[in-house]
């Protein structure tokens, strides 16, 4: 037989470990947007910007997404990428991507923003966007419910409403 703390253990174990990804890239998300908007720039071109169809589990439906692609030169030597943005939630909704995909048709010249440091991590928007914080959201909650789940066993126990 399992004892109690292993079962809440395992209960609660995912709460914690998706509540840590998930803040954890918003946060980086939010770091990267921030640092972004004193990137040099340089001009580029996107080669490629189409709408990508994510399938959904069999109760819920597709979500649709944009990928736009880019080449840009960086102190003569060439690079591609294909992020928009830190924090942009690119898959979503198809009202979205077709926002992004109007903004960024093939072919066109675009300011691309990289990192002096490290010129292959490139956007072509800086700042924060949305996407981010519904990271670090999303991620607070499932800390905190797994959290709430200790809180209410270790209560339990020591009223000796759940088994020690």
């Amino acid at each position: 037989m399992k004892s109690p703390a292993r079962s809440l253990l395992v209960f609660s174990a995912p709460f914690f470990l998706i509540g840590i990804l998930g803040f954890g890239w918003g946060a980086h998300e939010l770091v990267q947007g921030w640092r972004c908007q004193g990137w040099p720039r340089t001009e580029g071109v996107v080669t490629s910007a189409e709408i990508i169809t994510h399938s959904g589990s069999a109760d819920s439906h597709d979500t649709q997404g944009a990928k736009v692609s880019y080449d840009y030169k960086v102190d003569g030597k060439a690079y591609s990428a294909a992020r928009v943005a830190f924090g942009d939630y690119t898959s979503g909704n198809a009202s979205h991507a077709s926002e992004v995909l109007n903004r960024y048709p093939v072919g066109a010249k675009v300011a691309v923003y990289y990192s002096p440091g490290d010129p292959e991590n490139a956007v072509l928007e800086t700042g924060v966007h949305p996407g981010v914080w519904i990271g670090i959201g999303v991620g607070a909650i499932m800390f905190a419910v797994g959290i709430m789940i200790v809180a209410i066993y270790r209560a339990g126990s020591k009223t000796g409403g759940f088994p020690n």
